[in-house]
């Protein structure tokens, strides 16, 4: 195959390198990678993905490497990778009060579809935030970039990286060794992936508030921003817990939400946490694809902005 670069796509620049056209294939783009950030562990990871290429129908929704790239010293200089066309971030969509409540559902959805086809193939996404996930506003799809960070090979090939807000508990005092270089030994998990995953369905379905902008008023510790961070995770501060309350005026009660939503966001979120014990039981994607299917079912649209939806079992619109 003969590739050939073109220029740099905008907003293509980054802090690992840039983004290229690839001349020729409107399908696919070139990562070319700033010298000093390809080091042998990612040059080997990257050797792993090609050869491990993950069997999906969303394929063309994920950044993955199909093929390495040298420069004119020999060296590996990057890879060629699909090229995503999505119009917004999954964060537009969390803040996006535009859209009918049902596209918010089924974005949510679809997230689930998509990590339910990277977890059969043995694959843990790791740092799966908000900066990761695109959305195709037309067709509800989603699409997952930066797939070079994602933890592979059950560990040999590991995350580096996480974003405060959407770190599951039982990685936290891993994220504070950054500086001694511990992320290897951090536990990522598909498991710690559904951590991730809830805290994503709770914001599209929720006007955008993490599950963990909640107030415990015997602490000194406040959330009352949209997106939390790490401390109200760490001190299980989540919204619905008995003894909290909503930080923000923007987080919706709960009785919004199905019987079944709120039975799998408590399973997800109300749980205690032990070193010594293995991690807790998630909802799994599948689980969640369910729930939201039957959740999409029962809405009904507001008589005074048809922009609205609600449960049907609700007297009125919230």
């Amino acid at each position: 195959m003969n590739i050939h670069i073109g220029n740099v796509l905008s907003n293509g620049t980054g802090g690992e390198g840039s983004v290229h056209e690839v001349t020729g294939r409107s399908d696919l783009v070139y990562k070319r990678y700033k010298p000093f950030k390809l080091t042998p562990p990612l040059e080997k990871k990257l050797m792993y993905m090609i050869n491990n290429s993950p069997v999906t129908s969303e394929s063309k929704y994920i950044s993955w490497p199909t093929l390495l790239m040298k420069n004119t010293s020999g060296k590996l200089d990057g890879f060629i990778m699909p090229r995503l066309t999505f119009n917004k971030k999954l964060n537009d969509v969390y803040e996006g009060t535009h859209y009918p409540y049902e596209f918010s559902i089924v974005v949510a959805r679809n997230l689930c579809l998509m990590v339910d086809e990277l977890h059969k193939n043995n694959i843990v996404i790791g740092d799966f935030n908000h900066g990761n996930v695109g959305v195709y506003e037309t067709t509800s799809q989603v699409s997952m970039m930066d797939c070079d960070s994602f933890h592979l090979g059950n560990g040999q090939y590991p995350c580096c990286v996480c974003m405060d807000g959407y770190t599951a508990p039982e990685l936290l005092k891993y994220m504070k060794m950054i500086n001694t270089a511990r992320y290897d030994e951090a536990p990522f998990s598909q498991n710690t992936d559904l951590f991730s995953l809830a805290i994503h369905i709770f914001r599209l379905l929720m006007n955008g508030v993490s599950p963990y902008n909640g107030i415990n008023t015997t602490a000194k510790i406040s959330s009352a921003v949209v997106s939390a961070g790490n401390k109200p995770i760490e001190n299980g501060m989540y919204v619905f817990r008995q003894g909290l309350a909503p930080a923000h005026p923007a987080c919706p009660p709960k009785h919004i939400l199905t019987d079944l939503l709120i039975v799998l966001f408590d399973k997800a979120f109300l749980h205690t946490y032990d070193a010594e014990r293995s991690q807790p039981s998630r909802p799994n994607a599948i689980e969640w694809y369910n729930a939201l299917q039957s959740y999409r079912s029962s809405l009904t649209t507001c008589r005074n902005k048809n922009t609205h939806q609600y449960y049907n079992q609700l007297s009125n619109c919230p």
